[in-house]
């Protein structure tokens, strides 16, 4: 099985990148960034890696080439208000692969006996406090704050919008495209003293380990959501799932320098 992942350098898609190398379902992790990744990392067996500078221009080409992956893990993002990279890179990755898909799809269809591809997993790392309510002022917008508590109001925003255009981009694109989009909470070290600490006071509903966050995206990817038609998955769901496949030793990371 091939995966493909943005972000694989960040805080958490280098988590995620991890337990992708390391799943024994995953046979081709293709890392696609901006930059090169170190060597250690480059000469793994699994990997591909794929530079590119401009994520809003996708060639067709190389999206052929790894059209057969199970889908894209999309970490790629930031908790700043821009909207280039929070909204018009995934959109613009939605738009050129599906278009590929199509295409095979459609030639598929007309060759007897050809077998379809099950549909495209996009999973897209949003975050719980992400608000699609364009209208709702948030704390720390103007005319006037309300009580909602958010530090970055902008990035809550776009990425409300992301997640909208996410979902009904694969009910327009459904027999191609599935979006499953991943809302955790604060995310941390596994058991760094801030994690224990704020999963006491404030719940597993906000605080989430990054390798119980990695171990459920991964798992997502290559299986599937568990109940038909969900879509979204908020934090003491991922939490729970993680853990067991952490325990059941079926995603437990290599040491990757990222």
């Amino acid at each position: 099985m091939k995966v493909l992942i943005t972000g694989a350098t960040g805080t958490i898609g280098s988590e995620i990148f991890r337990h992708c190398l390391a799943h024994p379902d995953i046979t081709s992790v293709v890392a696609i960034t901006r930059r090169s990744l170190p060597e250690a990392v480059s000469s793994h067996p699994k990997l591909t890696s794929v530079v590119m500078q401009d994520f809003k221009i996708w060639p067709r080409e190389m999206l052929q080439s790894h059209s057969d992956a199970a889908g894209m893990i999309w970490a790629l993002g930031g908790s700043e208000g821009n909207a280039t990279v929070n909204l018009e890179f995934p959109l613009a990755f939605m738009t050129a692969m599906a278009d590929v898909l199509e295409s095979e799809h459609r030639a598929a269809e007309v060759q007897i006996g050809k077998t379809m591809r099950q549909k495209f997993r996009f999973i897209y790392l949003s975050g719980a406090f992400v608000e699609r309510d364009q209208n709702k002022k948030l704390f720390l917008e103007r005319d006037p704050p309300n009580k909602d508590f958010c530090v970055f109001p902008a990035a809550r925003k776009l990425k409300g919008v992301t997640e909208t255009e996410s979902l009904a981009f694969a009910q327009e694109h459904a027999h191609v495209w599935q979006a499953l989009i991943v809302r955790p909470g604060g995310v941390f070290p596994k058991d760094s003293i801030a994690t224990s600490m704020l999963s006491w006071v404030l719940g597993e509903n906000w605080v989430i380990g990054r390798e119980e966050l990695a171990a459920f995206m991964t798992d997502l990817c290559v299986n599937g959501a568990e109940e038909r038609n969900k879509t979204m998955f908020e934090n003491a769901g991922m939490l729970h799932k993680g853990r067991a496949l952490l325990l059941q030793g079926t995603a437990s990371a290599v040491a990757v320098n990222t």
